[in-house]
């Protein structure tokens, strides 16, 4: 269409039109009052807006209802939208107050790729992503449908690494996960998940619990579901405040085994009665109730079995017991260095004397006559008790 309008000097014609990238040119002819005819300023080539070669610097695209800008790529390898920074700044930035800063979707490829060709530059990343509020989050990755990932890193060489975590005073890698894994690790020729911690009792890789599972879990077809190791301190260390340090289902082997929480070698047993027994009392056993104990009631007993452990602050360092089989509340040492209630009516009890039952129930005295004795020795006092009744360090060993 032609409008025409009043100008300086006659009338003024406009072209607006619609064309499809073919080649087309804008004449442009003036009158003014008196001419015989139009006159030609001369003709120009017209370039389709498409065509721009980009758009004016600093120039802003800004959509109220829709995408500001969209990029559409149908070549293999190629973008929709590139960001290119020659200098320090950034190739593409996106902020959002309530939305996504930058959305990326690919329904059979990436969604969104950063690629940095730095080589241990400080701060140098393919994608970067930052959170400047607390609980805020720098990148997130979900995943959605079965076998999907939220975040991959992948690293090919030597050296590098799939996605690297790092906090100067919170979590390098957080993983949190409702109903299965919070943090999955799996390789082919290497550790599935590794940690290293430069600070004193800090941990490489820590694992809690606050259920009913496991803090860590490990498991091997061939090899060993956990391993520990250390140059100088403890490869694998467990505590519980009020459960089991350590449970191994199987057998446990050990080049070397220390006990630093105890001093004998007990078993659990049940006791005859519903008589609450007293740490150090001397058991033996009851002949009407086989596999069970009761408190020593005479001298000379033969039937003499050991000690209650726990007297004198003196702890069991290993208690034997077989569950189902035989069990027992009562954990008596039946060797090994354990607290006894002694009884010096008898004599005076010094170090070295062979002790053994008394009349006195529960408790031991000094053997001196030593044809009854055979068969009824606890064991040796390590302790001396000059008279009446107190506690006696012995070295339980039944004969």
């Amino acid at each position: 269409m032609w409008p025409v309008t009043e100008g300086l000097c006659g009338r003024e014609a406009v072209l607006a039109m619609r064309f499809w990238g073919d080649a087309r040119w804008l004449e442009t002819v003036v009158q003014c009052p008196g001419d015989g005819g139009f006159t030609s300023l001369g003709r120009e080539e017209l370039t389709a807006v498409p065509y721009a070669l980009g758009l004016r610097p600093g120039s802003t695209v800004r959509n109220f209802a829709g995408n500001g800008l969209t990029g559409i790529s149908h070549t293999e390898a190629k973008a929709g939208l590139v960001g290119l920074n020659m200098e320090n700044g950034y190739g593409v930035y996106g902020s959002s107050i309530n939305g996504s800063g930058i959305f990326g979707r690919s329904d059979n490829w990436i969604g969104v790729y950063g690629q940095t060709m730095a080589a241990g530059s400080a701060g140098a990343a393919g994608v970067w992503g930052r959170a400047g509020s607390a609980g805020g989050v720098g990148v997130v990755g979900q995943a959605v449908q079965p076998d999907s990932i939220g975040v991959k890193g992948v690293a090919h060489e030597s050296g590098g690494v799939g996605v690297w975590g790092q906090s100067n005073k919170n979590t390098g890698v957080y993983g949190q996960s409702t109903n299965w894994v919070g943090v999955w690790g799996v390789s082919q020729d290497a550790s599935g998940v590794y940690g290293v911690s430069s600070a004193q009792y800090s941990a490489g890789v820590y694992g809690q619990n606050k259920g009913k599972g496991f803090g860590v879990y490990g498991t091997a077809i061939d090899n060993a579901g956990v391993v520990g190791i250390s140059e100088n301190w403890t490869g694998v260390y467990g505590r519980s405040t009020n459960g089991l340090a350590g449970d191994f289902d199987g057998r446990l082997r050990a080049k070397v085994v220390q006990i630093t929480g105890g001093s004998d070698l007990a078993e659990r047993f049940a006791v005859s009665g519903d008589e609450t027994i007293e740490p150090g009392t001397v058991m033996v056993i009851d002949p009407d109730n086989p596999g069970h104990l009761m408190p020593s009631s005479g001298a000379y007993d033969r039937k003499v079995a050991g000690v209650v452990s726990g007297a004198g602050g003196v702890n069991p360092g290993l208690t034997l017991h077989q569950e189902g089989v035989l069990e027992g509340d009562a954990v008596v040492a039946i060797a090994g260095r354990v607290y006894v209630l002694a009884d010096a009516s008898n004599g005076a009890i010094e170090p070295g004397d062979l002790l053994t039952t008394s009349d006195l129930p529960g408790h031991v005295m000094k053997a001196t006559d030593l044809d009854l004795a055979q068969g009824a020795i606890l064991g040796k006092a390590m302790t001396a008790l000059d008279s009446d009744t107190g506690l006696v360090l012995v070295l339980v060993n039944l004969q």
